[in-house]
């Protein structure tokens, strides 16, 4: 072997390796520029065909599986022997995943009456235990089968209504399924959703239907239904307050009024108001009307409704304030109890409605299930009538001092003597007028003299009320610087003395305008049917008369018509005959 061959022979192992690298990597450029061009000669719509395809089975795939998981599962908790109220409640579980987006509720039926079997999602929604459908609505639910319900059919259909009453959540649809009786009980599920929404809604309610038919059997009557005759109770007292639409009344402010005053009454409460929501921030409701009497002083009763008004606003639902949480409210309060409503339509806080109860009174059982249907109805009422009631309490409010006007005090007189004629009681009047008011004016100005006005008439009402006549009194301004107060079944002695004390608080209490101290006095005058009058005309002219007998005999006091010597009625820092 020759000396070159000799120095080659170590390097020609490693050559032969290096050759077949060098050609297994040319081989694989070449497969790699083959694949590319075969690529890019392919059509890419064609090339797109399959993974389109295979991607649109995926949500069906998914459905296909939730249905699935839901069917097992069930099935699973029935074999394990669960009982009808557990299966239902692991059937909703399952049915509801994300319990904070959507909710179901699975009630039972029997003789016409209807509980709650189980519920899921929705944290504020709370179902009533029983519950009671107008006709209207069972046409709807119970035909049967089972169907999508959204939009106007979903607000006609009544359910969002009968189901949340004052709460926020309305859904944008319901599913409902309906099972006919087995065991003697019917199964009406009602849901937001239903699981594997890529399939066809056919399958899916099989599904579902399916696994309520193997539930059915176990789901037993609970102990605790209402009986009939709370059923009936409830249906008098619904047909009760809407028949309350069919009687002629004179406004449609004096229709609310009286539906307010039946509803108090019916509920077990002592007064009921209404407030309409506003855009002020710092007053987002506004008095509509109020029905009913306090026990306790008139003025103190009503700013405090007005207060926990303001605070029912801010909580969800309706709420529930026994005497110890309204003392946080105020320390002696005059109430015992209050329940205020928020008065929704779909999302839209239309109002409020307060109900309360003297102090000292009796607990009352709530009951739900009219507080809602009351609820849902007085939002109707308002919204039919809600423009033309602001307009009407509008003209009835003296502008100055927010008491009725002359022509609302008119048409309250007439009523209550019509009233006072039926049931032979008496019915007085007592006319009130503020002592040397031109000199206030001139003295003070004309500014002054509307801070007297105001002043007086708020004693006025304030008094009045604290008197404890047997019926709602009417303070009201008659005319410039007069003022009248009807007394419902009140007799000569009793409005004698209302007249006394208006006299002595008006006196006794000092009114300031800009830091000045405003001398004020009243005079009064006291008539009563049928002592000394019959009709309207007579009554307000013998008033009259007392009024001004009580003027020139010296101002500052009381006097009736057949009070020929007028009783003083000031205390001893007052003098009489003098305006201050």
């Amino acid at each position: 072997m020759s000396t070159l061959q000799q120095f080659l022979q170590p390097f020609r192992t490693d050559a032969f390796l290096l050759g077949l690298l060098a050609g297994a990597g040319c081989f694989y450029l070449l497969q790699h520029l083959l694949r590319q061009y075969r690529f890019q000669s392919v059509d890419p719509a064609a090339a797109g065909v399959v993974p389109d395809s295979m991607a649109s089975l995926i949500p069906q795939l998914a459905g296909e599986r939730d249905l699935a998981l839901l069917h097992a599962r069930t099935l699973d908790g029935l074999l394990k022997g669960l009982d009808g109220n557990t299966a239902a409640q692991r059937l909703l579980q399952n049915l509801i995943p994300d319990a904070d987006r959507d909710f179901a509720v699975l009630l039972g039926r029997s003789e016409r009456r209807f509980w709650t079997v189980a519920h899921r999602g929705r944290t504020e929604f709370t179902p009533p235990h029983t519950i009671c459908f107008d006709d209207a609505s069972e046409a709807v639910i119970l035909r049967g089968q089972t169907m999508q319900l959204s939009g106007a059919e979903l607000e006609r259909s009544g359910l969002v209504r009968h189901l949340f009453g004052t709460q926020r959540y309305v859904p944008r649809q319901l599913i409902v399924s309906h099972l006919t009786e087995t065991n003697g009980v019917e199964l009406l599920l009602v849901t937001s959703t239903l699981p594997g929404e890529a399939l066809p809604f056919e399958v899916r309610r099989d599904v579902v239907v399916e696994l309520l038919e193997k539930i059915s059997g176990r789901v037993t009557i609970p102990d605790a239904l209402p009986t009939e005759s709370h059923t009936l109770e409830m249906t008098r007292e619904i047909f009760e307050l809407r028949s309350l639409i069919d009687l002629d009344f004179r406004s449609n402010l004096e229709l609310i009024e009286e539906f307010l005053s039946r509803l108090a009454s019916l509920s077990g409460f002592h007064r009921a108001s209404v407030y309409l929501a506003s855009d002020g921030p710092l007053m987002p409701l506004n008095l509509l009307c109020r029905a009913g009497r306090s026990r306790g002083n008139e003025q103190q009763c009503a700013a405090l409704e007005d207060r926990l008004a303001q605070y029912g606003i801010t909580r969800a639902d309706m709420c529930r304030l026994d005497d110890q949480q309204l003392k946080q409210f105020e320390n002696d309060s005059c109430l015992g109890g209050v329940l205020t409503v928020p008065l929704r339509r779909q999302e839209t806080l239309v109002g409020l409605l307060c109900l309360s109860r003297a102090a000292g009174a009796p607990e009352v059982d709530i009951d739900h299930e009219l507080i809602n249907w009351v609820a849902e109805y007085t939002v109707d009422i308002i919204l039919r009538t809600v423009d033309h009631a602001v307009i009407e309490r509008q003209a009835r409010r003296d502008a100055l001092t927010q008491l009725a006007n002359r022509h609302a005090f008119q048409s309250e007189l007439e009523r209550n003597l019509r009233l006072a004629d039926e049931t032979q009681q008496p019915c007085s009047l007592v006319l009130v007028d503020l002592d040397h008011f031109k000199a206030i004016n001139d003295r003070f100005g004309h500014l002054a003299g509307d801070e007297a006005l105001r002043s007086v008439a708020k004693l006025l009402q304030a008094t009045v009320s604290e008197c404890g006549v047997r019926r709602p009194p009417v303070v009201a301004r008659y005319g410039g610087e007069e003022f009248a107060i009807l007394l419902p079944a009140t007799g000569v002695d009793e409005a004698e003395q209302v007249a006394e004390r208006l006299v002595r608080a008006v006196c006794s209490n000092r009114i300031t305008y800009e830091d000045r101290a405003i001398p004020v006095t009243i005079s009064a005058g006291v008539a009563t049917r049928p002592d000394h009058a019959l009709t309207e005309r007579q009554l307000v002219a013998a008033a009259d008369s007392a009024l001004y007998h009580a003027k020139q005999s010296g101002r500052n006091q009381a006097s009736s018509v057949d009070d020929v010597t007028v009783v003083p009625a000031v205390p001893d820092n007052c003098e009489t005959g003098s305006p201050a």
